[in-house]
């Protein structure tokens, strides 16, 4: 497996896990749960880290190219 469909897949399952936790504030009527989010420039919270360790795999993911295949002729 790719390096890069690895740190994808990482942030799609922290993905899902953020929408879990906000779904799951919000039917329990806990929205002081999701705040504060950032202060001090760090996450605080259970949400703002689910959001941090969604975010980062993400970006780390987008240093890492692609091979370049020649499936089309190129002309000149």
């Amino acid at each position: 497996m790719d390096i890069r469909k690895l740190l994808l897949s990482i942030s799609g399952i922290f993905l899902v896990i953020t929408i879990g936790i906000v779904i799951y504030d919000c039917v329990t009527h806990n929205y002081v749960a999701l705040l504060p989010m950032y202060t001090h420039n760090l996450p605080h919270g259970l949400i703002s880290w689910s959001i941090f360790l969604t975010l980062v795999p993400f970006g780390v993911s987008r240093m890492f190219h692609q091979p370049y295949t020649s499936d089309k002729k190129i002309k000149h």
